[in-house]
């Protein structure tokens, strides 16, 4: 778009295309893209409502849910910098991480086939995460 890209923003943009098109806008927008392809494993980043993780899991889909607190999310943000507003103070990020588009995530993870704990080192997460592909790609073996 040509513009620095914000957290705020991101937020906003989201919001405003669920007012006007309905809750299941991204998803459907996601599952559009996916549907041109006839075989793979999809990734996709983010999911931030219930609506979403339903259209998800009907198709199949599974959801792993990675968590860690506040502090080390808002650590590891201002390390990398990917934003325009990864620079902003504890109190900043919790007001951005309490917005509107946010609040149904703490209720994803109750749905969650996978919980990731993200608090550790990297090793670790990866470590969580290779037992989590491997129990995936022994599931759809089986089918």
């Amino acid at each position: 778009m040509f513009v620095e890209s914000n957290k705020q923003d991101q937020q906003w943009l989201a919001q405003i295309l669920i007012e006007r098109y309905g809750e299941k806008i991204i998803s459907d927008a996601l599952f559009k893209e996916i549907d041109k392809n006839e075989s793979g494993v999809f990734l996709i980043d983010g999911v931030r409502t219930k609506v979403n993780v339903e259209e998800i899991k009907k198709r199949g889909g599974l959801i792993v849910f990675i968590t860690a607190s506040e502090k080390t999310r808002w650590e590891r943000m201002k390390k990398r910098k990917e934003r325009a507003d990864d620079d902003v103070s504890f109190e900043k990020f919790q007001e951005i991480d309490n917005a509107p588009i946010e609040r149904e995530i703490d209720g994803i993870q109750a749905v969650a086939d996978f919980t990731v704990d993200n608090e550790g080192d990297l090793e670790n997460t990866q470590k969580q995460l290779a037992v989590i592909f491997e129990a995936i790609t022994k599931e759809k073996v089986k089918l």
